[in-house]
């Protein structure tokens, strides 16, 4: 049925987005608690309707340093609900089409982020994102 398909949800820094079936809520000005001793991509934990959860600063894992202020964007990932900070949102946009992905990721690129064509954004893997091993504890 048309208007079915599924959308992205490009996120800032461009050329970085999450499938919309992945998000729970996009929350302005929400408070991070930051959590002593966790892995140096996590940003700290929120309270989303009454539960704490773990925040993980996207920007930093992208390689951009940490993310000051931001908008924080709750997803789904590995059946548990978590947060991704990064610096907004720039609205949805089409899936591009499964014949137009490149086969491979590029060399440099992290496991969690998908192949996509020439300027579509990558889309980030909620599950493999926590995987990712800067999400370990610094202790």
């Amino acid at each position: 049925m048309a208007g079915d398909e599924p959308k992205l949800l490009e996120l800032l820094p461009e050329g970085r987005a999450l499938l919309q079936d992945a998000l729970i809520q996009i929350v302005t000005g929400g408070h991070i608690a930051p959590l002593p001793s966790a892995g140096k991509g996590w940003a700290g934990v929120a309270n989303l309707r009454g539960n704490l959860i773990g925040v993980v600063d996207l920007g930093f894992l992208l390689g951009f340093g940490p993310t000051v202020g931001g908008l924080l964007v709750a997803v789904n990932g590995h059946d548990l609900q978590y947060g991704l900070l990064c610096e907004g949102i720039s609205g949805p946009r089409e899936l591009p089409a499964p014949d137009e992905l490149p086969d491979e990721p590029g060399a440099t690129d992290p496991d969690w982020l998908r192949p996509s064509p020439p300027g579509e954004p990558r889309v980030i893997d909620t599950n493999l994102l926590l995987e990712d091993p800067r999400l370990g504890a610094d202790l």
